[in-house]
């Protein structure tokens, strides 16, 4: 009997200790911290923190090059974030993808690594600027927050949504890989301001909740850490992180937008991503980065107010260069920025969000011109005229503005019907001359353009001399420009000449080897009153430069000197003289050289006899004076190398021909 009353005594015990297991377990769950999903254990991510600095492959960048976060909101339906990966972004090391276990906390203990002062400067390099953040609230400095309960209204009012939440701020750190998160407004400009990219509003927060998100920064890696979970924050304080303290608070899950995390084990820094949007986190994924689900929520509601302001960074070029961050957080871009929206002036934002600061072609005829500060160039009143200034060019030029685009004309335009061109990526419109394909545009002092085709006669594009060009449309529109070559017009032939398009008139060109005639019209006939060796140092003389607009030719075969204007490629004849050359045993040299010295006369030691005047010395002894004695002595070779002319032009080219003018001996 003993042992029939002694079996169910021995199951009531055994099903009172089970009972008391499952109270246990019950028990030790409720006490444990609330905690979001993430894809490994906080305290297994803790532990591997000494391995998670990896050697190998550098931060998988998740930049969109300013667009990252513009419109990163926390709005309906959880909109994708503008935080958009950037397709050109290395991805993480193939073969990266970890294994359940491994660390999601990417940074190295506290002894790893030499530590970054914290004094360097806000003026350094965004690579390193990340050691200066100030705390994420007053709560860095005092350990945990107090208990979190509901804000209330200073008037004891349950309060508005812009008290009761905040903006979390997302910047970029284009030199370690990090992306930077802060509800202080003026540690995020401030941080923007050393050097990160600002990329705007990534989504809105609670001021307060019972889910706090803390913030710890690794001092040797340069890193910064976000988490909800207390044992994860402690285990990397243990390691050697600094804790900063609750940066934020997470809203609640039930009503709020989730943020994703995402990390990459090859990242020294920049390893761990936070977005709302559904796509970056696949697009990182897709990369090699591991999703590490739910980090917190943000708030489903619109962003909170931002004043609008300048931001003055290196961020994007590496050089300074102004930028407006508009009323909704975002970097205005293409577009103007406005003196109603509190700029103090209007300016002009370019795609990349650098603001016009000297001048800029918009490519679609009109040309931006500002300071150095970004101030677009206008009238005085601000409506669409004539501007006159040298502000922008170290000389006064005239510019055609535009009231409404805030720019400059560019390309071709009309004023009261009068054409006009304004110079692409300059803004200010022609005057004198510009190449147009194969055709001269031509404007005056005020850049007035001639508004009809045909023959032109006007002293107004040549310095002051009259002369004669022949316009043909260019443009559609009624724009015009100046022809060059040959060209018929009524049964004549015309000359345009290269380089200044009117026509030739008064001189020869060679066509066909024959010599060509213009008048004063300039109607072209061939000539027929020179000679064989007249045309063969025309000929010669067009691949010949000089540096003074007059070019001297000399026959040592037949005793011809020639006296040309011009330059390469359009030398005319002003004179074609008799002269005498060197004798048999005494050659005048062929070649080319300038002119050196004048002398009044030359006296020939032991012979006063043969004493000359008006002397250009060109080479040693060599030079251009005048006959001896008598006109009979041209067209011979009688002198000991020197060229000899008429006494009257000898003076000529004494005080006419400038020092440094080319001369060309040749024998045919």
């Amino acid at each position: 009997m003993a042992n029939a009353y002694t079996q169910p005594h021995a199951r009531t015990l055994r099903i009172g200790l089970a009972i008391a297991v499952c109270l246990l377990v019950v028990s030790l769950f409720c006490m444990a911290d609330p905690a979001y999903a993430l894809d490994d254990p906080a305290d297994t991510q803790v532990d591997a923190v000494l391995d998670g600095s990896s050697d190998q492959a550098p931060a998988a960048q998740v930049s969109s090059q300013g667009e990252v976060a513009n419109g990163v909101s926390s709005a309906d339906n959880q909109k994708a974030s503008a935080a958009q990966t950037n397709e050109s972004a290395p991805a993480a090391q193939e073969g990266s993808a970890p294994v359940a276990g491994e660390s999601d906390v990417s940074a190295a203990t506290a002894a790893e690594t030499p530590a970054v002062s914290v004094d360097e400067g806000a003026n350094q390099s965004a690579a390193d600027s990340s050691s200066q953040l100030a705390p994420a609230s007053d709560a860095a400095s005092q350990g945990d927050a107090a208990e979190p309960g509901l804000v209330v209204a200073s008037d004891g009012e349950t309060p508005s949504y812009e008290e009761s939440h905040v903006n979390m701020y997302r910047l970029y750190n284009p030199n370690s890989g990090e992306h930077f998160y802060t509800s202080s407004e003026s540690e995020a400009m401030n941080v923007a301001s050393a050097g990160w990219q600002w990329e705007g509003i990534g989504w809105v927060a609670p001021t307060t909740s019972s889910t706090p998100v803390y913030r710890l920064y690794n001092p040797n890696g340069g890193d910064h850490f976000y988490t909800t979970s207390k044992s994860e924050r402690d285990g990397l304080v243990k390691k050697g992180w600094k804790y900063e303290g609750i940066g934020w608070y997470s809203d609640s899950e039930d009503t709020g937008l989730v943020v994703y995390r995402q990390y990459n084990k090859n990242a020294k820094t920049g390893s761990h991503n936070y977005t709302t949007s559904a796509s970056e986190n696949a697009s990182l994924v897709k990369k090699g980065w591991r999703a590490e689900g739910v980090a917190w929520y943000a708030t489903n509601g619109a962003n909170l107010p931002f004043a609008a302001r300048w931001l003055v960074t290196t961020a994007w070029t590496g050089s300074l260069e102004r930028y407006w961050i508009a009323s909704d957080g975002s970097i205005a871009k293409s577009r103007l920025v406005t003196t109603s929206e509190g700029a103090g002036f209007t300016a002009y934002a370019k795609s990349n969000g650098a603001v016009v600061r000297g001048k800029w072609d918009n490519g679609a005829g009109y040309v931006y011109v500002a300071n150095n500060d970004g101030k677009l160039a206008s009238t005085s009143d601000g409506n669409t005229g004539w501007l006159v200034t040298k502000a922008y060019d170290g000389s006064y030029q005239r510019y055609y503005y535009d009231g409404v685009k805030h720019a400059m004309h560019s390309g071709f335009f009309k004023v009261d019907g009068t054409p006009y061109f304004g110079l692409g990526n300059q803004g200010y419109v022609l005057r004198g001359k510009q190449l147009y394909g194969n055709y001269m545009l031509l404007a005056d002092n005020d850049g007035k353009m001639p508004s009809n085709a045909g023959w032109v006669v006007s002293k107004d594009y040549d310095g002051g001399v009259y002369q004669r060009y022949y316009m043909k449309s260019v443009f559609s529109g009624g724009y015009y420009g100046a022809r060059k070559g040959y060209f018929t017009v009524d049964g004549s032939l015309y000359y345009g000449i290269n380089d200044v398009y009117y026509v030739l008139r008064n001189g020869y060109v060679a066509r066909n080897n024959e010599l060509y005639h213009a008048d004063n019209d300039g109607k072209i006939t061939r000539s027929y009153d020179y000679s064989s060796a007249q045309l063969e140092m025309f000929l010669r003389a067009q691949s010949k430069s000089s540096s003074t607009g007059y070019l001297l030719m000399t026959d040592t075969s037949e005793c011809w000197f020639g006296v040309m204007v011009g330059y390469k490629g359009f030398w005319q004849f002003k004179y074609f003289w008799r002269c005498v050359c060197g004798a048999s045993d005494y050659r005048t040299p062929t070649g080319t050289w300038t002119t050196q010295t004048h002398e009044r006369y030359l006296i020939w030691a032991g012979e006063p006899e043969m004493t000359s005047q008006w002397a250009t010395k060109y080479t040693g002894p060599y030079a251009i004076h005048s006959i001896l004695a008598s006109k009979s002595e041209l067209g011979q070779h009688l002198s000991h190398g020197c060229i000899r002319l008429e006494w009257k032009n000898a003076q000529w080219v004494y005080d006419n021909v400038p020092l440094g003018t080319t001369i060309h001996n040749y024998r045919p």
